[in-house]
C-alpha cells in the first residue's frame, strides 16, 4: 500500500502521519520496530531498497516514511533513488498489509527533476488522502473553535478574528500560541484581552494590515498603523522595501488574473506563480480593491520615495503619509 501525504498544510499532514502510525502500531505489529522513517536526502538506492525488502520481500508487516523526495534541494541527486522505487513501485502498491509512506511539504513541480515530476504525477493518483492544502479563514475558524471546544472552552469572537487575523494559516503557531493562553488561562474562556497581551502580529503581518488600510481606503486607520510602526521601531527603509514587495506581488496576481476564468482559486494561483499560498490569499483579496493603473501607480510612487530617501535629505514617513492620503 502506498500513501501520499504532502501540501503546505504541513501541520494536519503531520498530524494525519501521526495517526498512521499509531495504527499500524495498534492494528499490525506490536512495536515501533518496524517502522521504518528516511530522508531522501543522501539516502542511497540500496538503502532504502533493504529498508523496503528487508527479510524478504514483505515477509514482516512494515511500514516505512519517506520524507522529502520530491524538494527542490534533492532535484537530480535522488534521481537513481527515484528509479530505484520505480522499479520495485508495483509490487509495493499491490502489498495490502505493508505501507510506503511518501511525506512532502508543499511541492514546487516547475523545480522538480524529469525524474521527481514522473514520480509526483504517479503518487496524485494514489486514492488515499488528497493536498492538504492552507485552510482559508473560515475553516481555520472551524478547527480552531473545535480544538477549544476539546479543551471545553469557550472564547470570544473578538479574540477568535484576532488569532486567526494575526498568525494567517500557520496551525503550528495557531496551536502553540493556543497552549500559552491556555497554560495562563485563570476561567473557563479566552477573552480579546487574554489573547492581545500575549498574540503580537509579526512585522510581515502589520504591513499586510497597512496595505489592508491601504485597499480599503481606510486613510485614517492607514495613518494610524503607519505611524504604531515608527513607534514600534521599524525603519522606514523596511517598511518601503516590505510595500514594495508586496504592492509587487498583488499586481503580479492582477495581472496574471486579467485572462483567466473567474473561478480560479488563489491556491491555484500560488502554484502558477510560485508565490506562498498566505501571501497569494492576501494579494488575491487586495487585487479586487484596485484597477491595475492604481496598483502600478502606487507601486511607482515608493519607488519614487526610496530613490528621493537614498538620494536627498527627505523625511520619508512624511511622504508615505503624503502617499496615504493621496491614494
Amino acid at each position: 500500500m502506498i500513501i501520499f501525504l504532502y501540501g503546505p498544510d504541513t501541520y494536519r499532514s503531520s498530524a494525519q502521519l501521526s495517526l498512521l502510525k499509531k495504527k499500524f502500531t495498534s492494528e499490525r505489529s506490536e512495536s515501533n520496530l518496524n517502522i521504518s522513517t528516511l530522508s531522501a536526502r543522501g539516502l542511497k538506492p540500496e538503502k532504502f531498497r533493504q529498508a523496503i525488502l528487508s527479510s524478504g520481500l514483505f515477509s514482516k508487516k512494515r511500514m516505512v516514511i519517506l520524507h522529502d523526495l520530491l524538494k527542490k534541494e534533492v532535484a537530480g541527486s535522488s534521481d537513481g533513488l527515484i528509479q530505484e522505487i520505480m522499479d520495485i513501485l508495483k509490487k509495493i502498491q499491490e502489498d495490502k498489509k505493508n505501507i510506503l509512506i511518501f511525506k512532502e511539504e508543499d511541492i514546487k513541480e516547475k523545480k522538480l527533476s524529469d525524474a521527481q515530476k514522473k514520480l509526483f504525477t504517479i503518487l496524485k493518483k494514489e486514492k488515499f488522502y488528497p493536498e492538504f492544502k492552507s485552510l482559508t479563514k473560515a475553516k481555520i475558524r472551524i478547527w480552531l473553535e473545535k480544538l477549544i471546544q476539546q479543551n471545553n472552552l469557550t472564547i470570544e469572537n473578538q479574540a477568535l478574528d484576532y488569532m486567526i487575523n494575526t498568525l494567517g494559516d500557520n496551525l503550528w503557531s495557531i496551536k502553540n500560541e493556543l497552549d500559552k493562553l491556555i497554560a495562563n488561562l485563570s476561567g473557563n474562556q479566552i477573552q480579546f484581552k487574554d489573547v492581545k497581551n500575549l498574540i503580537k502580529p509579526t512585522a510581515e503581518q502589520n504591513i499586510w494590515n497597512l496595505i489592508d488600510a491601504f485597499g480599503q481606503k481606510n486613510k485614517k486607520l492607514a495613518s494610524q498603523l503607519l505611524l504604531e510602526q515608527m513607534e514600534a521601531g521599524i525603519t522606514t527603509d523596511y517598511l518601503i522595501s516590505m510595500l514594495n514587495y508586496q504592492y509587487k506581488i498583488i499586481i503580479r496576481v492582477k495581472s496574471y488574473l486579467k485572462n483567466k476564468p473567474e473561478h480560479i482559486s488563489p491556491h491555484q494561483i500560488a502554484k502558477e506563480l510560485s508565490l506562498h499560498p498566505y501571501v497569494c490569499q492576501k494579494a488575491f483579496v487586495q487585487q479586487q480593491n484596485y484597477k491595475i493603473e492604481e496598483l502600478k501607480k502606487i507601486y511607482q510612487q515608493l519607488l519614487k520615495i526610496d530613490i528621493l530617501k537614498k538620494t536627498r535629505q527627505i523625511d520619508a514617513e512624511i511622504l508615505l503619509n503624503l502617499l496615504i492620503l493621496k491614494s
